[in-house]
């Protein structure tokens, strides 16, 4: 059952996830997203080596994880079944993908994840190299950020609720002032199917709300004004 019958004040809940984290490093994922099984590992692994640990003190720099989502095998399948074929491992997940059990996260929406550019990611070793992206206007990748940089660290803009421009309101800010997007080698997130039933709708079908477009507007021409760019 659906309790919450309002839009949910997405944005406010993730500056209230940041400012509650004690680790110098967050990763904002959504509740619907797996982590490969070693993301912990790799990614620590990957910001403590020499060459990096040095560029991320000398650059803001976002180290993204490319997204994927599993395909469901047949009406009828439980969560659990669904939960135990996740792929762990960009090995396991390229498989996956062969036998067209997942596939490249919103594959229709290009702008959404095209920049990060799977299958350049997806050709290379484990432990293969960086590599960057250029941010792009609607671009939402999932990603690991240093905390060292609130203060500095854009907010997530609270006024964005419900569904909507929410997330990539953030990412073309942290282009804008100045962060750089890497995607790192071996790690990723996987999305499990759900219903997404619960995006409120307006009287004419719609799932975003007028208001949510009108902030989005308001918000690229500040964007304008305190970094001379939109995105």
């Amino acid at each position: 059952q659906k309790v919450y019958k309002g839009d949910y004040p997405i944005n406010r809940m993730r500056n209230f996830a940041l400012d509650a984290i004690e680790t110098d490093f967050a990763f904002p994922n959504d509740v619907d997203f797996m982590t490969n099984i070693d993301m912990h590992s790799s990614l620590l692994n990957f910001i403590k080596s020499p060459h990096w640990e040095k560029e991320l003190q000398s650059h803001k720099t976002v180290l993204i994880t490319p997204a994927f989502e599993q395909t469901k095998e047949n009406d009828n399948e439980t969560d659990n079944h669904a939960f135990a074929r996740l792929p762990g491992t960009k090995n396991e997940l390229k498989l996956s993908l062969g036998q067209v059990k997942a596939k490249v996260f919103h594959s229709g929406i290009k702008l959404a994840h095209g920049a990060t550019d799977n299958p350049k990611w997806l050709s290379l070793p484990e432990d293969g190299p960086s590599y960057m992206v250029e941010g792009t206007k609607d671009y939402e990748p999932y990603f690991l950020v240093e905390k060292r940089y609130n203060g500095l660290l854009p907010r997530f803009l609270d006024g964005f609720k419900g569904y909507g421009w929410n997330k990539v309101s953030w990412v073309m800010e942290l282009h804008a002032a100045g962060y750089r997007f890497v995607v790192v080698p071996n790690s990723f997130v996987i999305h499990m199917n759900h219903d997404y039933g619960y995006r409120p709708k307006t009287a004419d079908g719609k799932t975003m709300r007028p208001e949510t477009n009108q902030l989005y507007s308001k918000f690229k021409d500040n964007l304008k004004i305190l970094y001379g760019q939109t995105s």
